[in-house]
């Protein structure tokens, strides 16, 4: 996903929209551009799917940010979009 503000890509972005927007007009801001000012006009609203990662050393469920070595995946119903090592399986 590429952030609409500065163009950061990342596997996964939060979604938001504008608070004084057009219903439903959903985009991705990273979380620096949007730590910025930027946080007071916009709402994090929920995303077309969900997002999970997997661990492939304990095959436990996590944030995508957690992963210390990643690569995109693609999954059940696009739900996993990312696989590699958590913190504690790479030691």
């Amino acid at each position: 996903m590429r952030c609409v503000s500065c163009g950061h890509e990342e596997l996964a972005l939060p979604t938001v929209r504008w608070r004084k927007s057009v219903k439903g007009q959903k985009f991705v801001l990273c979380e620096s551009c949007l730590d910025a000012p930027l946080r007071s006009y916009a709402w994090l609203v929920p995303g077309d799917f969900s997002v999970t990662a997997r661990c492939d050393g304990c095959w436990c469920y996590l944030n995508p940010r957690e992963l210390v070595t990643s690569r995109p995946g693609g999954g059940y119903k696009r739900d996993i979009i990312a696989s590699g090592l958590c913190s504690d399986c790479v030691g």
